[in-house]
């Protein structure tokens, strides 16, 4: 009788469209060394998840999922069918999984922790922090996002570390560019100074800071262009300056829309929270700009200050001002982690805490 290979299942809230090609990869780097990757997710989708849901794949699984309400907190609980001795469970490294907390119970299973690592986007729960480092104790192998995610696992006492250095596909630069929308081509063809925003328009981005500066601007007669490419609440906010002309949105944007930004944008414009955004600037060669005070993801620190990251004053004639002198920058070339290197670590660190839990 022949052993059944084992299996790693991946716990996510949900599997949103950047994650898509990490995962087709990470399944194919695990298939050549002998395991299976099963990505588990809750369906129906956790009240916070966004609308960027990826389609079904092979490789993914959507399960029945409960919700239950512990200390005035909600926290959730997905299956935990078919995994075996022998299978790695990887959840996120969060104080309210139940999956997280159920997986660190289990024997004769590797037990991973993936995430940030460190509370960057939101101001730390004491609790929280003292759960979550006792978790990073008792895990297999902790799969922290960065570099400065695995220096804080190594102080919490993990027993072992990967650095995946969280990335997204930018193949799409190497493609073909859609149009764009009539007024932001006239920009670009008239010679004016073009920026863009990529990623979700929710509050975490502030885009109120935004549409403040961009009033600064029209009332110094500038004629900086904004381009908008991403969807969400807070796009409403823009709609006195796409009455003055001053934004083309593009809505969700896909490859060609991105590659055509890259080719027309000075600089990017983030004046809130910064994440995988970081990636696709250095892949582009165009700076960001943000605000001295945004509490920024961890891949915030690929970016260079000065050069490939501009934080100018939180207030809108600061960050007008900053805008108009970053769109006029040549474009750059910057290295950056990139998504085959992440999936080469992650894909590496797994079959190392398959390895050792076998011994």
């Amino acid at each position: 009788m022949t052993t059944p290979c084992p299996t790693v299942w991946i716990y996510q809230p949900y599997v949103p469209v950047y994650r898509r090609p990490f995962f087709e990869g990470l399944a194919q780097h695990l298939r050549a060394q002998g395991v299976r990757l099963r990505v588990r997710f809750p369906d129906p989708p956790l009240a916070h998840s966004r609308g960027d849901r990826a389609a079904p794949a092979s490789w993914s699984e959507p399960v029945p999922a409960r919700r239950v309400r512990v200390a005035g907190r909600t926290v959730h609980l997905s299956s935990a069918r078919g995994v075996r001795p022998g299978d790695a469970v990887i959840t996120g490294l969060q104080a309210t999984s139940l999956d997280s907390w159920r997986a660190l119970t289990r024997r004769r299973v590797a037990r991973g922790l993936w995430g940030h690592v460190g509370s960057y986007v939101a101001r730390p729960h004491p609790t929280d922090l003292a759960l979550e480092r006792w978790m990073m104790r008792r895990a297999d192998r902790v799969f922290a996002y960065t570099e400065d995610g695995a220096a804080l696992a190594r102080r919490a006492g993990a027993r072992a570390i990967t650095t995946v250095m969280n990335s997204v596909d930018v193949s799409y630069l190497d493609g073909p560019r859609a149009a764009l929308p009539a007024a932001a081509a006239l920009a670009h063809q008239e010679g004016r100074p073009l920026v863009a925003f990529l990623g979700a328009l929710d509050a975490t981005k502030r885009l109120d800071l935004l549409a403040a500066a961009l009033e600064v601007l029209a009332s110094q007669g500038s004629d900086l262009h904004v381009l908008v490419a991403g969807e969400g609440p807070d796009g409403a906010r823009l709609r006195p300056a796409i009455a003055r002309g001053q934004v083309s949105l593009l809505g969700y944007a896909e490859g060609p829309v991105k590659a055509a930004v890259a080719d027309t944008c000075g600089a990017l414009v983030v004046p809130g929270r910064i994440g995988l955004v970081a990636v696709e600037a250095l892949a582009m060669g165009r700076p960001i700009v943000t605000t001295s005070t945004a509490r920024h993801a961890p891949e915030a620190a690929y970016l260079t200050p000065g050069a490939s990251l501009i934080a100018a004053d939180p207030d809108p004639a600061s960050l007008a001002a900053a805008m108009s002198e970053a769109s006029r920058r040549p474009r750059q070339q910057w290295a950056h982690p990139d998504l085959a290197g992440m999936v080469e670590r992650m894909g590496e660190g797994i079959v190392a805490m398959l390895a050792d839990a076998a011994r």
